[in-house]
């Protein structure tokens, strides 16, 4: 939150009483009372004291207090439904880097630019996707990926709002038929953009991986997403592999890259 008299972006630390605080701070109101000695938690519960909670105690992965979903989603999933769509190992993987890194780069950044990439309008977006196929370049598909998937997330969400709300909003496990809304959509689009630049095999049915998926946004824990994206790789070699041989077998059998 900015405060605009303090002249600063606020941390959740600088908030004593919460999202009244903040709204304060926000419209120019009140200043907030001086902080206690512990102002983020409450001593009678030792849970709270964890500054790391919100991150699952891993903040070096977990680096996401301006909301929006996070590494395992922009940039795991994202690869890995490239790889399905059709794209090259290399090629998945930039995608989901350029996806990842719209919420890392000063100028994409949730606090520099919210609206232009974050909390979009159905207009931005498509202006998104018509550089991204005028390009044709992994980096732009990535960004017009991330600006389709946080309209999921943030969907009736202010940046002020989602401030308040931590990340929340954005744990895949908070809302997983929303996450798997936006999964499908993701793969949807990213078998169009193949299909559009000449990707190296056919597109996976969604109905081959949609299990793994949802297992993946029901997951609490990393441990158990990473593990859902290494049987979801694996099952998209298998795929891969049984499609080769069939095509081998079968000359007259449309076949892909």
């Amino acid at each position: 939150m900015y405060h605009s008299r303090l002249f600063h972006w606020m941390t959740p630390d600088e908030f004593t009483g919460g999202p009244t605080d903040a709204v304060n701070a926000s419209l120019g109101g009140p200043d907030p009372t001086p902080p206690g000695p512990l102002p983020y938690a409450d001593i009678t519960n030792p849970q709270s004291l964890n500054k790391y909670q919100y991150a699952l105690n891993n903040p070096l992965r977990y680096v996401d207090p301006t909301g929006r979903y996070e590494e395992d989603v922009h940039m795991d999933l994202t690869a890995a439904l490239a790889l399905a769509a059709g794209f090259s190992e290399s090629d998945a993987s930039d995608i989901g880097s350029a996806d990842q890194g719209v919420d890392e780069g000063f100028s994409t950044h949730p606090l520099v630019q919210p609206f232009g990439y974050h909390y979009t309008n159905a207009a931005r977006r498509n202006e998104l996707w018509a550089a991204a196929d005028r390009t044709g370049s992994s980096a732009d598909l990535g960004v017009a990926l991330h600006a389709e998937q946080d309209s999921y997330s943030h969907e009736g969400l202010s940046p002020e709002i989602h401030f308040m709300l931590r990340t929340a909003p954005d744990r895949t496990a908070n809302d997983p038929a929303k996450a798997d809304r936006m999964a499908a959509q993701t793969y949807g689009l990213l078998v169009r953009a193949a299909k559009g630049r000449g990707g190296t095999d056919s597109p996976v049915a969604y109905k081959e991986i949609m299990g793994y998926v949802r297992r993946f946004n029901a997951a609490r824990d990393m441990n158990t997403k990473q593990q859902m994206l290494r049987q979801l790789r694996e099952h998209i070699m298998k795929l891969r592999q049984r499609s080769k041989e069939a095509c081998k077998k079968n000359p007259r059998m449309p076949c892909g890259g």
